[in-house]
């Protein structure tokens, strides 16, 4: 075996490796069922991406996308009234074309403050006029019978007042999260367009925020931010992918949520200017909502962070923001992708930056990758450890823990199973003591790994049943159903420190009995996810990333 069994406690079909992250996490949980959903109950529910799939009554457009909407019990996901949701279908504006891959990046969150978790479906490759890959993003609203089309929203660049146009590779929608930035208590929206031309620079990148109303998200009130923007570092850099990933946390706990921008193809000058090392951007909110003031930049070139900048590390592909040490201030967990590890190619890494009544501080923060002792398995060429990142209170001791996303690990010589690495938090921020992992074949986790599973590839937490502890739930698109290639698989696990562990595991998949869709080749279900649950302000600090 590749790895060994660790637990203590105390290609294939492939979707770009910086657009994902930052739609698929959820922080740290509030007392259980505090909290409101997509529709009446206090359970949490699932939105799965399914970007590559193909519908079925228009079969010639490949990779059109859809998402799959399941919602939840006292007992976890149900089938019950689950919804399908694609373009061209269920009073969706726009027309489903081939590559569109709707459901590539999703979020939720309360934007007209009516108690009900909303969902956003980004479509980044959307052709707008002609342009192709323009993108766009939908919004459907939740209410008393569930998540519905009624008073839906479809935003392009097009529309104002954004102060851009839809042009080809724009990719607008590619990467959410969701915030009160000004602390009004109607959630906004950030969006990244990781592929905007910016000065002359191809995929240089921008972000548009969107503010929540009583209307809900309110399109006369946009922001747009690039790394010219007033106040921001002024050299731009073809291909640095500004808004590739995002995050949204309370960082310095003064109850407007900050946001993290990931630019995973940041050039950073060492003497040398290196390219793709990647940097985060962070801004804060405040009353009149983000700004540039005090803004902070995070790469590996800082004094205080461990290792180096690097050609091609991609720091900042993936992040994910959490309480990992009980303290009250919201931390950043950091993927870097394209790391090398003693020399190993791609191996993958994270590191971690803890909040302050400063915000997030340099001093303090963690390293972590499979290199390190205690950790399972160990760091291998293309692992890409740090692919995706959820943070959560999985083991209910009222501080956030860290899951870990790693589609490309192979086990013996299965190449690209996957895996996901939990680490646990504690006072001291993530402890790899208590470090362990999860993959296909493990404990009660159903199914066997395979050539391209991809298992880890997304991950999200949230309360999806009457359990007192966060849950979690991992996609593995790769997985083949049937003889179907890449039709994907969605496994949620309940309540995992109650023992015995790993008993209440659930598997998805599209085409089982009472699930809406078909498991066809390539549709890559589950490599989107979002958990679709509202924390009131009054109950919750905002640095609840939804």
């Amino acid at each position: 075996m590749k790895r060994t069994v660790l637990f203590t406690v105390g290609g294939v079909l492939l979707l770009a490796a910086i657009a994902l992250a930052g739609t698929l996490t959820l922080a740290a949980t509030p007392p259980a069922h505090s909290f409101f959903t997509a529709d009446p109950d206090p359970y949490a529910d699932l939105a799965i991406g399914v970007p590559f799939n193909t519908l079925d009554d228009t079969p010639a457009a490949a990779q059109v996308g859809a998402v799959q909407l399941l919602y939840s019990s006292e007992a976890g996901l149900t089938d019950q009234e689950n919804q399908l949701w694609q373009q061209g279908s269920s009073t969706i504006p726009g027309q489903p074309e081939a590559g569109d891959q709707f459901g590539f990046a999703l979020a939720s969150g309360d934007f007209n403050s009516d108690s009900f978790a909303d969902l956003v479906i980004g479509v980044p490759h959307e052709t707008i006029t002609g342009s192709s890959s323009a993108g766009a993003l939908h919004v459907l609203y939740g209410s008393g019978t569930g998540v519905s089309t009624n008073g839906s929203q479809f935003f392009i660049q097009d529309d104002q007042p954004f102060t851009t146009t839809s042009a080809a590779n724009d990719q607008l929608g590619a990467a959410l999260a969701v915030g009160d930035f000004d602390g009004d208590g109607f959630d906004d929206l950030a969006v990244g367009a990781p592929g905007e031309q910016i000065s002359g620079s191809l995929a240089a990148g921008a972000l548009h925020v969107i503010y929540g109303a009583p209307g809900g998200l309110d399109n006369q009130r946009v922001q747009f931010w690039s790394k010219l923007n007033t106040g921001l570092e002024q050299h731009l850099f073809q291909d640095e992918r500004f808004g590739a990933a995002l995050a949204s946390g309370d960082f310095n706990a003064d109850g407007y949520a900050d946001l993290a921008i990931g630019i995973p193809g940041a050039v950073i000058s060492q003497g040398v200017e290196i390219s793709q090392a990647g940097a985060v951007l962070v801004l804060a909110g405040s009353s009149a909502g983000l700004s540039a003031v005090d803004a902070l930049w995070l790469h590996q070139a800082l004094p205080d962070v461990e290792d180096e900048a690097e050609t091609a590390d991609h720091f900042g592909a993936s992040l994910a923001s959490g309480d990992f040490n009980g303290d009250g201030w919201g931390d950043l967990a950091v993927g870097v992708t394209g790391e090398d590890i003693d020399s190993i190619p791609d191996a993958g890494a994270l590191h971690v930056f803890y909040g302050s009544a400063s915000g997030l501080s340099t001093l303090g923060s963690q390293f972590l990758h499979q290199a390190l002792p205690n950790v399972d398995s160990k760091a291998e060429e293309d692992d890409r450890f740090g692919w995706a990142l959820a943070a959560g209170d999985l083991s209910g001791d009222g501080i956030d823990d860290l899951a870990v996303g790693v589609p490309y690990e192979d086990s013996v010589e299965i190449l690209d199973t996957g895996m996901v690495n939990i680490f646990l938090g504690s006072a001291a921020g993530l402890v790899l003591e208590t470090e362990f992992s999860i993959w296909q074949g493990f404990s009660y986790v159903p199914g066997s790994g395979e050539a391209g599973d991809l298992f880890g590839y997304s991950v999200a937490t949230g309360l999806l049943n009457a359990g007192e502890q966060t849950d979690l739930a991992i996609g593995a698109p790769g997985e083949q159903l049937d003889g179907q290639a890449a039709a994907g698989l969605v496994i949620a696990l309940y309540d995992l420190y109650d023992p015995p562990l790993f008993t209440s595991i659930q598997s998805w998949q599209q085409g089982e009995t009472g699930v809406l869709g078909l498991a066809q080749t390539g549709d890559f279900f589950g490599a989107a996810l979002a958990v679709l649950s509202y924390y009131p302000a009054d109950l919750y600090l905002p640095f609840v990333l939804r």
